[in-house]
């Protein structure tokens, strides 16, 4: 009898998690806001995670992997465009179903209202 456990592969362990504190994420808001135009290009993504991860390893002396960042990075971003929809007129208008707010999402809300991760281009309009 072959044993076959060792043909399975083997899968990374989940990133541990970790409690953000309210500055770290906010510092993680700000350098993701900084490096905006570079993450227009999809192919530099990792390595931009892991200057985020290690600008908040180097002022907070906390280990917190590339992999984190992005993970709170888009729990953040969800949490806004979830309280966005609770405080519009018609919530369910997108079909998307809301939930009840996190206090981050509350708490950064409006370091994220001006949606700088959003795509409109700078277009110069002539008339």
């Amino acid at each position: 009898m072959t044993n076959t456990r060792r043909n399975l592969p083997r899968l990374a362990p989940a990133p541990e998690i970790i409690e953000w504190q309210t500055d770290m994420a906010r510092v993680l808001i700000e350098e993701r806001r900084r490096l905006q135009q570079s993450f227009s290009d999809r192919s530099h993504h990792d390595s931009l995670w892991t200057r985020i991860a290690n600008y908040i390893r180097g002022t907070y002396q906390y280990e917190v992997t590339a992999r984190q960042c992005q993970v709170k990075w888009y729990s953040l971003k969800r949490g806004y465009e979830n309280l966005k929809r609770l405080m519009s007129d018609d919530p369910d208008a997108d079909g998307v179903q809301v939930r009840s707010p996190h206090w981050h999402d509350r708490v950064f809300f409006d370091n994220l209202s001006d949606e700088f991760w959003l795509n409109r281009g700078d277009y110069l309009i002539h008339y």
